[in-house]
């Protein structure tokens, strides 16, 4: 099943214009909900493949910092009350019953990873949709905007979830949008390989972490 999805996913054209090369002071590395609850082992959401890509993620915030771009760390987040809070038939929902304290803002499994290099630069936003530009959800966009960010770098968890809706609402707002493929997570391989198959067709670059740094070099 992988072997075929990479497959697809070589021989399927893309209708993305490749972005090449990156101006650092226009682009954004977002960090998608790399979070307590979604990375350490024994936690009731923890994926394995997220505490993986850890190591590549600090590696790759630290070339973009370096480089002077903006680094944006989201945090997934449930809250009851307010405009953001889910419609009732969902949070009613027995899953949602059950996940909804583990994410709420403040609670242990909320916080980013202990392992994350963050900075005092860095932008953290509390998203409360899977996608970040979702209105419900956050100011990320406002706040790029006002940075004069053009170009979004995508890497994190979920991927075929949280990833993939922010990457598609990005275009959607006119970002040019890359997803990091060995720098996002998934549950299985065959939702990695569908999520980056389907950005790639139509509203992403999928590129790795090592030809990211090459085209922010290369700027």
């Amino acid at each position: 099943m992988m072997l075929e999805a990479e497959s697809q996913f070589t021989l399927t054209p893309s209708l993305v214009p490749r972005h090449d090369p990156l101006r650092p002071a226009a682009t954004a590395l977002l960090v998608i909900d790399l979070q307590v609850g979604f990375v350490e082992e024994g936690q009731l959401l923890a994926l394995p493949a997220a505490a993986a890509i850890l190591p590549g993620v600090n590696d790759l915030v630290r070339v973009f910092r370096r480089a002077g771009a903006v680094v944006a760390f989201t945090r997934h987040t449930v809250t009851d009350s307010g405009p953001c809070a889910l419609p009732e038939w969902l949070s009613a929902d027995p899953w949602s019953v059950r996940v909804a304290p583990l994410l709420a803002s403040g609670a242990p499994a909320h916080g980013l990873s202990s392992s994350l290099d963050t900075a005092p630069q860095d932008l953290v936003v509390d998203k409360f949709r899977a996608s970040a530009f979702n209105r419900r959800s956050s100011d990320l966009d406002a706040q790029l905007q006002a940075r004069g960010i053009d170009t979004i770098v995508i890497t994190g968890c979920v991927t075929n979830i949280c990833c993939e809706s922010t990457a598609r609402d990005g275009h959607m707002l006119g970002y040019r949008t890359i997803v990091v493929s060995d720098l996002t997570a998934a549950r299985t391989s065959e939702e990695q390989d569908a999520a980056l198959l389907n950005l790639g067709v139509a509203f992403a670059n999928i590129c790795t972490a090592e030809e990211v740094c090459a085209r922010l070099a290369g700027a």
